[in-house]
This record gives structure tokens, C-alpha cells and sequence, in this order.
């Protein structure tokens, strides 16, 4: 009898703890280098066992281990399936089905620009709550939403705004707020630390917006209940303008030809519920239906020819990897932290959990119908329609801007040769994760650094590219620059201000992290499966 996935990547998971084929790896945390494990794989890269390292000659044991695992590995390599059979984080794991029901126009969430205090002050209201929504023909499903009932507002905010905002939890459980992608100090932050209680508890946070233009988001970082709440509904975009962004002309009417797309899979129940526990993969939950801003079957009515998305995986595991039907290419013009140094061409873009990008497409050159933005299997993401296409911006500005990157072809060579401050391992699978050999304790300070300072980071996946898994690596609290990936220059893409970046198996990710924020920070995976299970450690920021 076929065993389930989960029963499986147990099984394979057992059989590599039994063998000593752990998943831990060395840390250098501090410059002080740890050994935990390691033995080489046939391929001759290597795994840290604890004590020794050792590179060619595999053990009898985990000769043992690998001949063992072959069967369950033949039972998990379905026809079709990539080579890396085991690697989550791809697209593919588990296959989008077709929805039988009309197409339905994409939903456009409210646009909250906040009230003006005296003081000066933009002030925002944000209720967690639950509801229900008419997701899919049938049922209604029961949801958790900020001011409504599924996802939230988009909010509203300048660089130089002095911002208030109200907290209000009336969910029956207790939740956090939490600010991903502000460079605000941790006692704003909403992580752990700062739960607000269930059925009415109530909070407020004050902060200044000093960080450029660009697309953060908002949702739950609760002990526990991270990833339930998510999948629950609480996700909601901030959209932060600046003036410099403003003179470039690029698209910014909301809901006309500047719109978010935030991307979600859910699996329904039969009557239409997303029923957490039972979806619950230690590596991740990933659904077999597609919404986009809680939309099943989207559309949207174009009436620009130039159209600028907001994008934002808000998937609790699933990578998305798009593109237009046609093939044809957009420009990307942000990622996390703000605009790029100049668009950048594309034609394909992959985002993992908790990354975004700004993207720019050009419809004017289209006389008939539209491309859709699909996934790199072809499901689709988002029709369009042809609406009116007025001229509004006909043109996708250009522009050329070294504002504050440090890390430019002047400085590359010096940044990728340097020695690292700080050496971040991630590794394991399932409930065996760990950063730097250590499961997550919020009574223990895990890395330190000096508020003001710059330091460069190697961020490590010491899983091997057979058996690991992409790990989406996210700093609370600050920005950071891309430098390298095992060694070499990154993409253009990569080369502009995150917050969250993906860490491929058996990579070396090197960035050059900015701390402006005093306080302790969370560093953690963002599959929020691997979070929970504790595959985050505390950075305090002094």
C-alpha cells in the first residue's frame, strides 16, 4: 500500500537520524567556529558529524543508510517529478488543480491612508478578526482577517511619516502583529515577544518611516501560531511612497494601474473550509488550489497599458516561479527594500515565502487579447482582460541611481574577499531543523551586534542538494545587501536592499547586513512549518 508523503519523508528522516546522518552543521557564531558533524556523500560534499570532519570515503553506515533509503527514495520519485525529489520550496511539490467555477474579478483590498492627529501623527486602526468568506461556489470558509474578513488593508505610508497604530485582537486566540520589512526598533517589531491577548485585547505602536520606497506586509508571529494564522487569512501589504519615487513617474494610481498581488495556496475541505491540522506537512503546508488576494480564478480588467504589480508570496512553504503565457518580458523595478538600481529584464521571477518584487508590464504593444501571468507549469495566476487601455503611462521610465548601496563594482571584490562577521548555518528537515546546531529559545541570545555598524554574513544551507531543501533566510528589523552566491556575483535582481532571501541547498548566500534598530530581532526560516519548529535564533542589536 502507497504510504503517504508525510509517512514517507518520515521514514527517510528516521532512517538518516538512525544512521548518524544528521543535518546539523558547523557555526561560526562570533568567529567562533563550532564542529557539529559531518561526513562526506558520494559526491564528495560534505556532512558534519559531530567532532570530525571528513571529506572523501563514504562510511559503511552511511553506505548502509543510502542503500536503505533507496526504496522509500523510488516511492517519492513520482514520474515527472524533478531529480531533487526531496526539495521543497520548488513550485511543483504539490500540483495546483483546476477549480471548476466562473472566473471572478481579482479582488482589490482597500487602500488605508490613515487620519492625521494633532500631534501630528498618521494614526492606523487594525483589528485582527474572524469571519467567513465566499471563496468557492458552496460553503462559505471560515477565515481570520485584518478589518474584514480574509487578508487586510493595504496600508498607506511616507517616508519621513510619524505613524500610531492602534491594535485590536478579537480572535479567540492570542496573535501578534508583526511588520515585515519596516526597519523599526524590536519593540515595534511583533515578533514573539509582544503578543497581544485574544478576544479584545488591545495594543498600540508609534514609529518613524525612514526607509525608501517600497512593498513590506504585515501578518502574525505568534508563538506556535504563526503558521495557522497565516494560512488562516492574516496577510496584509504597506505600501511606502517617497518623493523621489513619485518624480519617476512610475504607475501609482491603487487599483488602476498599481495593484497588489499577494499569492496563496490553500487546500479546501469538502465543505470548503481550510482545515489547518489536517494540511499540517512538517515542511511546509502546501495546498492544491491557487488564490490571489484570497481570489480563485482571478481576472483583472486592464485600463492602462502600463501595469505595475505588487507581488508578494505569502505562502506559508510554496516558491512561485512567473512568468507571461507568451513568454514575453516585463521589467522588474523593486524587491524587498525598495527600487533597484536601474529595471531590470525579465522573463521569468521566482519568489519564495516572504519575498516581493515589483514588477512593470508594458500591454501597449498587445492589438488582441492579453497574456495571463502564469507559473512556470503554465497554471494560471492572474488573466487579464483588455479594459479601455488608456494612454496613461505609456512609457516605463528609466533610471540609473546609486543612492545607498555599499555594495556596487567598486566595493564587490572587497565584500566577497572579506572575512565574514558572522557565519549563519541552516540545516535539517521536518521537526530536525536548527540555525547554527540550536532549535529556537526566547530566553537565549543567540548573535549580537552593534547598533550602527555594517557586517557581512554568510548565510549557509548545509543540506545536500539530493536530500535538502531551499530555506528562505529573513532578518526582523533590518535591510541587508546580496553579495554573493558561492562565491560569484549575484543577479541584477538580487542587487538591490532585503529583507528575505533564498538559500538553495548546499549554498553560501553572503550578505552585508545594516543594523539602525536597537533590540532583539528574530533571524529565521520562512517556511513558517520550519519556524515553529524552531529554525530561528534571536539577534540582539545593541
Amino acid at each position: 500500500m502507497k504510504r503517504s508523503y508525510k509517512q514517507l519523508l518520515k521514514s527517510m528522516l528516521v532512517a538518516s537520524l538512525v544512521t548518524g546522518s544528521v543535518f546539523t552543521a558547523y557555526a561560526h557564531t562570533n568567529h567562533e567556529a563550532t564542529s557539529y558533524c559531518c561526513e562526506s556523500q558520494e559526491d564528495g560534499s560534505q556532512m558534519m558529524m559531530a567532532g570530525s570532519m571528513h571529506h572523501k570515503g563514504m562510511p559503511h553506515s552511511q553506505q548502509n543508510m543510502h542503500q536503505g533509503m533507496m526504496p522509500i527514495m523510488h516511492e517519492i520519485m513520482q514520474p515527472g517529478m524533478p531529480h531533487h525529489g526531496m526539495r521543497h520550496g520548488v513550485d511543483d511539490v504539490v500540483k495546483f488543480q483546476t477549480i471548476q467555477q466562473a472566473a471572478r474579478p481579482l479582488a482589490i483590498p482597500p487602500l488605508l491612508e490613515g487620519t492625521l492627529n494633532e500631534q501630528g501623527r498618521t494614526v492606523f486602526n487594525i483589528v485582527a478578526q474572524a469571519g467567513e468568506n465566499q471563496l468557492k461556489d458552496g460553503d462559505a470558509t471560515k477565515t481570520y482577517g485584518y478589518n474584514g474578513n480574509v487578508l487586510g488593508p493595504v496600508l498607506s505610508m511616507k517616508q519621513g511619516d510619524k505613524v500610531s497604530i492602534h491594535l485590536k485582537n478579537t480572535l479567540p486566540e492570542e496573535t501578534t502583529f508583526h511588520w515585515h520589512g519596516l526597519v523599526v526598533p524590536s519593540d515595534v517589531d511583533g515578533g514573539p515577544h509582544h503578543p497581544i491577548a485574544a478576544n479584545g485585547g488591545t495594543g498600540q505602536i508609534d514609529f518613524t518611516v525612514n526607509q525608501e520606497a517600497s512593498t513590506a506586509w504585515f501578518h502574525p508571529h505568534a508563538m506556535g501560531t504563526t503558521a495557522s494564522q497565516v494560512y488562516k487569512g492574516l496577510a496584509g501589504l504597506i505600501r511606502i511612497e517617497d518623493e523621489e519615487q513619485t518624480k519617476l513617474g512610475l504607475p501609482n494610481t491603487y487599483g488602476v494601474d498599481d495593484i497588489p498581488v499577494i499569492l496563496q495556496d490553500r487546500n479546501f475541505t469538502v465543505n470548503n473550509q481550510w482545515d489547518y491540522k489536517t494540511s499540517y506537512e512538517a515542511d511546509g503546508v502546501y495546498g492544491d488550489t491557487l488564490l490571489v488576494n484570497g481570489t480563485i480564478n482571478p481576472y483583472f480588467k486592464v485600463n492602462a497599458k502600463i501595469m505595475r504589480l505588487r507581488l508578494l508570496n505569502g505562502s506559508n512553504a510554496r516558491n512561485y516561479t512567473l512568468q507571461l503565457s507568451d513568454g514575453a518580458s516585463f521589467r522588474q523595478i523593486a524587491s524587498d527594500g525598495g527600487l533597484l538600481e536601474t529595471p531590470v529584464t525579465m522573463s521569468t521571477l521566482t519568489l519564495a515565502p516572504g519575498e516581493r518584487a515589483e514588477v512593470v508590464m508594458d500591454f501597449s504593444k498587445y492589438e488582441g487579447q492579453l497574456p495571463a501571468l502564469v507559473t512556470a507549469d503554465g497554471t494560471v495566476v492572474l488573466a487579464f482582460e483588455r479594459g479601455t487601455m488608456s494612454d496613461r503611462g505609456t512609457n516605463i521610465p528609466q533610471w540609473q541611481r546609486h543612492k545607498n548601496l555599499t555594495v556596487n563594482p567598486n566595493t564587490l571584490q572587497e565584500s566577497m574577499m572579506a572575512k565574514a562577521d558572522k557565519t549563519v548555518v541552516m540545516a535539517g528537515m521536518a521537526e530536525a531543523v536548527t540555525i547554527n546546531g540550536q532549535k529556537f529559545s526566547m530566553d537565549r541570545i543567540d548573535l549580537t551586534s552593534k547598533l550602527g555598524s555594517t557586517e557581512i554574513w554568510d548565510i549557509i544551507n548545509a543540506d545536500s542538494a539530493m536530500m535538502g531543501m531551499m530555506h528562505p533566510f529573513h532578518i526582523h528589523g533590518v535591510q541587508f545587501e546580496v553579495v554573493s552566491r558561492n562565491g560569484k556575483p549575484v543577479a541584477p535582481n538580487e542587487q538591490g536592499f532585503k529583507d528575505t532571501i533564498q538559500v538553495e541547498p548546499g549554498e553560501t548566500v553572503r550578505i552585508k547586513v545594516h543594523f539602525t534598530q536597537p533590540g532583539v530581532f528574530m533571524v529565521h526560516c520562512h517556511i513558517l512549518e520550519h519556524e515553529e519548529n524552531g529554525m530561528m535564533i534571536q539577534l540582539l542589536v545593541k
